[in-house]
């Protein structure tokens, strides 16, 4: 076949026809068989064929890439470079009994890297391997698609679990574990009595809990004491059972309370992890003397990054289980009216925010009152709550909050 060294057809010498000649049949036929053969033949590129006699050849030759390859078989599978389904009856995939969607990455047929799609698993997650010189390495979680710096060294569970978390607030159980709350104005280094609460979720354990810190608008780290603890429980509520791990930072160490309000057992450096926590019930961790800070408590075997929760959300969450009513010097509580000695004067105040369980409603400090022998709450609920004033005298009454000191408590802690 006439063709030169760069695949460029040539027309056989001697097959051009002469005017008013005769055609040598063995010219002609030889011409005509070499234009068949040439017509058959795999056209080369510079000729605007592929230079390839199959599909995946041809894909090859122009550097394309091939969509919708089938996989049945990840070990044999000769593979090009572009997209893949592999059924759930596929064999040495990533997860038996599992269907996967991806990419083939590809260099050669002895260097290549695919990346897999779990598209069973509601996760969706990502797994790939590599082949370096016809030598195939064995199947890894993909955790680059991850928003936080992840190790790339992750289970398949632990994947799965901190794509889960990151879904979530970051699956952070510990309410206020930055301290950037305190609606009690627990003052640094003051005494803290067994059981009695500092920050906000924060109580004393149980040889109390004092501790010193500077109060920051961001994240502030506390000292706690020699000889002192700090413990927050974990309504059950919020509780989905299984393994947690338990982060912070900071030089103070910590234990759990699994299933119970009271931790025990040894404490520990961060992280902590550990198994047999009962969904739907209550859980607690205690920290002893140190510094302590961003404290995190979720779900499975992975510590990951604390996140900074906007301080109206961790406000909120507080709320849920202690609040006050007042406590500013603008009177923000103020019942008045006119009624006969004797007689009580009566008003509902709804919360900001409901609380967890019916609270234990006080009366705290001593109030502006005109006329009147004192303020009363009269039921307490989880939305709101009754108070009265009693009046002294006939005629006009007034109570009212007038300082940081005077104000209503509503205490549902655990």
């Amino acid at each position: 076949m006439p063709r030169d060294g760069s695949g460029v057809y040539h027309v056989p010498v001697g097959t051009d026809a002469v005017t008013n000649t005769t055609i040598s049949s063995s010219a002609y036929n030889a011409n005509v068989h070499d234009v068949e053969s040439d017509l058959n033949t795999a056209r080369p590129i510079v000729a605007g064929g592929t230079g390839a006699t199959s599909a995946d050849a041809a894909l090859n030759n122009l550097s394309a890439e091939k969509a919708k390859q089938v996989v049945t078989d990840f070990n044999t599978m000769t593979w090009i470079s572009g997209s893949f389904y592999a059924g759930i009856g596929q064999a040495n995939g990533p997860v038996s009994g599992h269907a996967f969607a991806g990419l083939a990455y590809y260099n050669d047929a002895s260097n290549l890297v695919v990346q897999a799609r779990d598209i069973t698993d509601a996760a969706h997650m990502v797994y790939y391997r590599i082949q370096t010189g016809g030598t195939w390495g064995s199947w890894t979680v993909d955790s680059s698609g991850l928003r936080y710096d992840a190790p790339q060294t992750l289970t398949a569970a632990q994947q799965k679990q901190a794509r889960a978390n990151a879904a979530v607030n970051d699956g952070n159980v510990i309410i206020n574990g930055d301290f950037r709350v305190n609606q009690t104005a627990y003052v640094s280094a003051a005494v803290l009595a067994t059981g009695s609460y500092g920050h906000d979720q924060w109580k004393a354990g149980a040889s109390g809990g004092d501790y010193s810190f500077t109060q920051s608008k961001s994240s502030t780290q506390i000292t706690i004491a020699a000889g002192k603890t700090l413990i927050q429980p974990i309504e059950d509520a919020n509780v989905i059972g299984g393994s947690y791990t338990l982060s912070w930072t900071g030089t103070a160490q910590a234990r759990v309370g699994i299933n119970t309000l009271t931790p025990s057992g040894a404490y520990a450096a961060s992280p902590v992890t550990f198994s047999g926590q009962t969904a739907a019930t209550a859980m607690s961790v205690e920290f002893n003397a140190g510094t302590l800070g961003t404290v995190k408590l979720e779900s499975g075997l992975l510590a990951t990054p604390f996140v900074m929760r906007p301080l109206d959300q961790e406000l909120i969450a507080c709320k849920r289980y202690w609040q006050k009513i007042g406590g500013t010097a603008n009177s923000d509580v103020n019942l008045t009216g006119y009624t006969s000695a004797g007689s009580a004067i009566y008003q509902t105040l709804n919360y900001p925010v409901e609380m967890r369980a019916l609270p234990t409603a006080t009366v705290v400090g001593t109030w502006g009152t005109v006329n009147c022998t004192g303020v009363g709450v009269n039921a307490a609920g989880t939305k709101s709550l009754g108070f009265y004033i009693t009046a002294g005298a006939a005629g006009t009454v007034q109570a009212a909050t007038t300082s940081a000191s005077t104000y209503l408590s509503l205490d549902a802690r655990l």
